[in-house]
């Protein structure tokens, strides 16, 4: 069950507003219980950049940035140009992997969305 599999953690509503540090809520937590997976604690957003195309420029945003999660001992770059490949499920929000393929992104409307799978070697 992907609900299972996948923990989904907003990082706040607008990024320039978020705190650098964000807990998981318990009740997500409660739900996603396994003997096989790591349910992290919190994570932190670092060195985020990002550049916007002026008007008649034809580029695409441009995004950079570190995830750490110390629960789970992890730390990868995040980024995201004109060449990133949607990774999501069809149907849904476009999802970009970071260098650590089982930790997502979705940047939508200046809003930035963590994903971080649990059971990164779990079978699906």
């Amino acid at each position: 069950m992907m609900l299972k599999s996948i923990l989904a953690i907003a990082a706040a509503a607008n990024i320039a507003a978020a705190l650098p540090t964000y807990k998981v809520p318990t009740s997500i937590k409660s739900i996603l219980k396994s003997s096989f997976c790591v349910l992290p604690d919190e994570f932190v957003i670092t060195n985020f950049q990002i550049w916007t195309p002026a008007a008649g420029n034809n580029r695409s945003t441009i995004i950079d940035f570190d995830y750490s999660d110390q629960s789970t001992h992890l730390d990868t770059k995040c980024h995201f140009n004109e060449t990133s490949v949607n990774v999501g499920p069809e149907g849904s929000a476009a999802r970009y992997a970071c260098e650590l393929d089982w930790i997502h992104f979705i940047w939508e409307n200046n809003d930035l969305t963590m994903i971080e799978k649990v059971c990164p070697l779990e079978e699906q």
